[in-house]
């Protein structure tokens, strides 16, 4: 139900005050917008670390600017999948886990590294528990495909995903905006610009959300229940022509219960062995599920200007704490229960020169480094309902990632149509773990793990400017993720092989743009995460070889001024070749699964979407309509009926509204249409007597004012 009427516009009124601050009394001077001729607008994109042109670089990649993001309802890193169908996220509890291309990451400990890089800023963020937080006042998001491991570092292997923010103008702007929507949400969020002076400007932003939660889970608080606020600033200093600087903080700050598993029996599972899932909005706990996140980071950013080079200077650090109680067999009969207490500190600083020369040879090169560490306990407990519930399993580690480069990367014209890219990047990983863990034997060990690996990464490509609407390119990139140790066991680093051709068209007189890829992969001793159903302990494993192949295109189309359709269609083959779980001369069939498929990884998936602005005398409404198609895929690699995920349509309708010369925006959504059941995760918890399953988000809606001067 909506909240009441009351509450709404209270908040409203507190949201538009805020943002009308006395600087929003004095003139303002304004850019006429420009005028709409109908085409695709070219996008700026920094896939390479310096500013290029989407459709002449050589990288496969969904680029959503701020209107496209609001427009498909991207909130939150998760809400990316809806239209980049390369991309599949899932939740495994609170740990966001990102697939695309069939590659991913299962190790969501302090250990292990994810195969994504994420980034806000070029601030590499690695940790899975904190990754999920809001999306708020961003310039632009560019999904990466395919390693990107020279320029995006080691667990890049999959690709990367480049959140942008949106940074000081010298022009005042000031946004306001409320949402309030089903399950009691209200989300506001407020920016102000302002310019100080002609060298100084500040952009301070934030936001609030509120949510009961999607799942009633009897005498448990609601499951999904948060109260998030998060807040940003930044400083612009720009003194001359040759010299910026950046500086940054931000804030985040989450209290709620978290995500809810659901627990379903060994005698729930249907003849042809899939999951009776039952009712996805309601089931009872007996554990009290908590979720507290609070980050506090800072961030810099330096450059300089030397004549025909640039010098910049990136860095931050940020602290992540991390507390979190699960009901662990999502039901009431047994008492399973997970407690976790972690504090992550993390360190990033990059040194890069890039070259600006007139002639047919450029480069950028620099050093880079990495530093985290997390610690804290965590307890696998029963009887959690009891005064002093029983830690079954209880690990209390100090572990420690830290990453060292070096990297150049270079173009050189060979004409003026046919461009030659190389680059290498060398990498020193070194991690350790330090503490204590009583595995079940009721006796404490003394854990003392250490890993270390270096490798070299590289990347060859040839990009042909055929004309200036048809670009084409060929490349072959080597990616490497470090190994590393799971509890007692370890595991080795893994080495991807990627080839990849494509091509990016302006087509229509430029009211098309229609961009393609083909790509295979060699994928060996890929790291293979798996809990053990029976003690709920996780594992990690290494794959001999996989082998990954595919096709994907992207298109933007304007048949008029007014009509806007987006469309993209992916095509998968991902499958181990050699994978046994025993290390024996010859493998047991129970223990062969060669010929598999990789985990999130459909073998099809598409998404549509269609917008139409309806043009009044003085107004104007927009609606939009988007779908999205993802083909049925596993969550192990086990590829059994009772961890899978079955094919499924997700759409969303959005309405915007707004009059001419007016400061206000209108906006109404219905989210997941088809209140569709999509699993995030299904994993056996044999201890638990069957599996347990975690649920995305149902059917959503809400009405949104926006203020914006």
């Amino acid at each position: 139900m909506f909240i009441n009427v009351n509450r709404q516009m209270s908040t409203l009124a507190v949201a538009i005050s805020l943002a009308l601050l006395p600087h929003a009394a004095q003139s303002q001077t304004t850019e006429m917008p420009k005028e709409d001729n109908g085409t695709i607008e070219k996008i700026q994109v920094t896939a390479t670390k310096r500013a290029t042109e989407e459709q002449t670089t050589g990288i496969a990649m969904v680029v959503l600017d701020d209107k496209a993001l609001k427009d498909s309802g991207v909130t939150e890193l998760n809400d990316l999948a809806n239209v980049a169908p390369t991309l599949n996220i899932a939740q495994n509890n609170d740990n966001t886990l990102i697939t695309i291309r069939g590659v991913s990451s299962r190790d969501y400990s302090e250990t292990g590294d994810p195969a994504v890089a994420v980034s806000i800023d070029n601030f590499y963020l690695q940790d899975s528990k904190g990754l999920n937080a809001a999306i708020f006042d961003i310039q632009q998001v560019e999904v990466l495909r395919g390693p990107q491991g020279t320029l995006h570092g080691r667990n890049a292997t999959a690709g990367a995903v480049n959140m942008i923010t949106a940074k000081p103008t010298f022009a005042k702007e000031y946004r306001a905006s409320v949402d309030v929507g089903n399950y009691d949400t209200v989300d506001t969020e407020l920016m102000a610009n302002i310019p100080v002076n002609d060298e100084l400007a500040v952009r301070v932003a934030g936001i609030f959300r509120d949510t009961d939660g999607y799942r009633d889970n009897g005498l448990a608080e609601n499951g999904d229940a948060k109260q998030e606020m998060a807040g940003r600033i930044h400083v612009r200093y720009e003194p001359s022509e040759d010299f910026s600087a950046l500086l940054t903080a931000e804030l985040v700050d989450v209290d709620g219960t978290g995500s809810v598993l659901k627990g379903i029996s060994y005698e729930d599972i249907n003849s042809d062995g899939t999951l009776q899932l039952g009712d996805d909005k309601k089931w009872d706990l007996n554990n009290q599920g908590v979720l507290n996140i609070k980050t506090q980071t800072f961030r810099w950013e330096f450059n300089y200007n030397l004549n025909d080079y640039t010098v910049s200077y990136l860095g931050g650090n940020r602290n992540l704490e991390f507390d979190r109680n699960n009901d662990q067999d999502g039901g009431t009969n047994a008492g399973w229960g997970f407690k976790q207490g972690s504090e992550v500190d993390t360190v990033n600083h990059e040194v890069r020169l890039t070259s600006n020369l007139n002639g047919p040879f450029n480069f950028q090169t620099g050093l880079y480094y990495f530093d985290q560490e997390g610690k804290g306990p965590a307890y696998f407990q029963l009887d959690v309902g009891a005064d002093e519930p029983l830690d079954i399993y209880t690990f209390d580690y100090v572990t420690t990632s830290e990453s060292k480069a070096v990297f150049l990367q270079s173009t050189f014209d060979i004409t003026d149509d046919l461009m030659f890219e190389s680059g290498i990047r060398y990498t020193d990983d070194k991690k350790t773990q330090t503490g204590q863990a009583d595995v079940g034997t009721g006796t404490f060990s003394q854990v003392d793990n250490a890993f270390s690996d270096d490798e070299v990464t590289w990347h060859l490509g040839l990009n042909w400017t055929q004309s200036d609407d048809h670009f084409f390119y060929a490349k072959i990139d080597r990616g490497y993720k470090a190994g590393g140790f799971k509890d007692t066991s370890s595991y080795t680093s893994e080495e991807i092989l990627a080839y990849e051709v494509g091509s990016k068209s302006f087509l229509l007189d430029n009211t098309m743009q229609l961009n393609s890829s083909v790509f295979y992969y060699d994928y060996t001793d890929l790291q293979v995460q798996q809990t053990n159903p029976d003690t709920g302990v996780a594992q990690v494993y290494n794959a001999g070889e996989a082998s990954i192949y595919g096709a994907e295109l992207d298109m933007k189309y304007r048949p008029t001024k007014q009509d806007n359709v987006t469309l993209n269609l992916s095509l998968l083959k991902a499958e181990y070749d050699d994978f046994c779980t025993v290390s024996s001369s010859t493998c047991p069939s129970e223990n062969d699964y060669s010929g598999n498929e990789l985990p999130q990884a459909p073998s099809f998936a598409a998404a549509f979407g269609y917008s139409h602005d309806f043009v009044f005398e003085n107004s104007l409404l927009t609606a939009k309509f988007q779908t999205r198609y993802q083909g049925e895929n596993y969550f192990s690699y086990r590829n059994i009926a009772t961890e899978y995920q079955e094919a499924y349509t997700k759409s969303d309708l959005i309405l915007k509204y707004s009059i001419d010369g007016s400061a206000f925006e209108y906006s109404a959504y219905v989210r997941n249409i088809e209140d569709q059941k999509i699993l995030t995760l299904s994993e056996e918890a044999g201890y638990a007597g069957g599996y347990l399953v975690q649920f995305a988000a149902p059917r959503t809606f809400g009405v949104k004012v926006t203020y914006e001067y």
